[in-house]
């Protein structure tokens, strides 16, 4: 039996192998430039510039990382940071909630008198609907969180919304986390006829600081609310990322209502609409 080398093998095109070999790109390359281009791509730049020939030292050394810090670039290597010193995010002190509603499963709602809740391209929208005695509320409530719900630890929310309120006297359009309702536990913004306030409610009743006012319904705003709860001591109201109120009264103190994390509300007396439009929701409480 006749045997041949793979270099003397033809292939298709009329190409032999080792010359096929030979291509890079389309146009013939020398075997000992292929071998010096790869050469020159490992190690990345990164490392070449920075790092002692060959890789030798370590990209991260576990002597620079404790449990707990977050792990950073220094320019050299990766090392450790201090997540709080850094004004970040510790997950494992921080129960987080960030929807951008891709549906309502696991959101309560509370719809009666002719009033929708619908939810298209992860936009859920409220809205009495034109009807009077209409009411739609959505509600997240956490009953087994991996960490408590508690009014002794500082707390927040913060989203953007389309807020529509119509023309009646007594409507109720408001955001809130625990309850909104005075006598309760909680905190929120309300959007009346003429103003937009912050609330913050405990059992011994309801207070209020105007974040906006000069306005006339019916009416319409855009823009991004939050509040941040300090425990036991106020709450800061932000409109667009500008403090627009404080209040340091009722407070809420113990657990009743803490596990109501966000609700939104809309309400009619009169066959009026009531908007409030929402894609994305943030809360957060230390734990």
């Amino acid at each position: 039996m006749q045997h041949h080398s793979v270099s003397n093998l033809w292939v298709g095109s009329g190409w032999r192998v080792n010359e096929l070999a030979n291509l890079f790109l389309g146009f013939p390359v020398p075997r000992a430039k292929i071998a010096e281009m790869i050469e020159g791509s490992a190690p990345p730049k990164a490392h070449r510039d920075w790092h002692k020939p060959n890789g030798s030292d370590p990209l991260s050394d576990p002597t620079d990382i404790t449990p707990g810090q977050a792990l950073g670039w220094d320019g050299t290597k990766y090392k450790g940071y201090d997540v709080a010193a850094a004004g970040g995010l510790d997950l494992s002190k921080t129960l987080l909630l960030l929807t951008a509603f891709e549906s309502l499963d696991g959101w309560y709602q509370d719809v009666d008198g002719g009033a929708l809740v619908t939810l298209e391209y992860h936009q859920v929208t409220l809205t009495t609907n034109s009807k009077a005695n209409a009411r739609a509320g959505i509600y997240e409530n956490l009953e087994y969180p991996y960490g408590p719900l508690t009014w002794s630890k500082n707390r927040r929310f913060k989203l953007r919304a389309y807020v529509k309120v119509d023309d009646e006297s007594n409507p109720v359009v408001r955001i809130h986390t625990g309850s909104g309702v005075s006598g309760n536990r909680g905190f929120g913004i309300t959007f009346e006829p003429t103003k937009i306030r912050g609330f913050c409610t405990n059992q011994t009743g309801i207070a209020y600081a105007d974040l906006v006012t000069g306005l006339t319904a019916p009416y319409v705003r855009e823009e991004i609310y939050e509040a941040i709860f300090t425990a036991a001591t106020k709450v800061d109201f932000y409109i667009d990322g500008v403090l627009k109120g404080t209040i340091n009264t009722k407070i809420p103190t113990g657990t009743t209502d803490s596990k109501g994390i966000i609700g939104l509300d809309v309400e009619s007396i009169d066959a009026v609409e009531h908007q409030i439009i929402t894609s994305q929701i943030l809360f957060m409480q230390d734990l």
